[in-house]
């Protein structure tokens, strides 16, 4: 498997595109046109922040005073956290959703979309694997939960199968944080 399709598969687990449309369900009452403004809001929310942690990711570790082997070990810790919550079934976010694009902001874009086992991730691999590689490997994983989360809205009938989804998608995260975890070590 190339590096690319690695990192697109590990940032796929970290925003948990099934999490995101079973928290964005909350959203009570929201037309299909308010649901498409926030997707795009949510996107671009997700992406700025996103691209701002892989291009600052050396920076900030050297502000924190943080050598990237031990980031390593904290991102798979936060990733594997994330996802034993989406195994446990506990989807996060969407208690309350702002009305029309403000819900773009939170709580698609900020905490779902770019929620911390993804900035997490961001930031370590931003370091690791390079900023551009890095921010490409997001996009699609952003993309794909703001696509799905459009096109279950208001389907009961896929709230199970999305639960389902979500779950698998945590033990993938759980794998994925727990051998960013032993690579952090090794490194040390």
């Amino acid at each position: 498997m190339t590096d690319y399709l690695k990192l697109v598969l590990i940032f796929f687990a970290a925003v948990n595109p099934a999490n995101v449309a079973v928290a964005m369900a909350a959203a009570p009452g929201a037309s299909a046109r308010d649901r498409r403004t926030m997707a795009v809001v949510g996107i671009v929310a997700a992406g700025v922040l996103l691209a701002a942690a892989a291009l600052a990711s050396d920076r900030l570790l050297d502000l924190l005073d943080v050598a990237p082997e031990t980031f390593r070990i904290a991102a798979g810790i936060v990733m594997v956290t994330a996802g034993v919550r989406a195994l446990w079934g506990n989807s996060h976010g969407a208690e309350e959703v702002a009305e029309g694009w403000r819900g773009g902001l939170f709580p698609l874009g900020v905490p779902l979309l770019a929620g911390p086992a993804a900035v997490a991730a961001t930031i370590s691999y931003g370091v690791d694997e390079g900023k551009g590689l890095t921010f490409g490997a997001v996009v699609p994983a952003i993309i794909l939960a703001a696509a799905l989360c459009l096109a279950s809205a208001d389907r009961r009938a896929l709230r199970s199968p999305l639960r389902a989804a979500m779950m698998l998608t945590g033990a993938l995260l759980v794998g994925a944080g727990a051998g960013l975890v032993v690579e952090g070590v090794r490194a040390i």
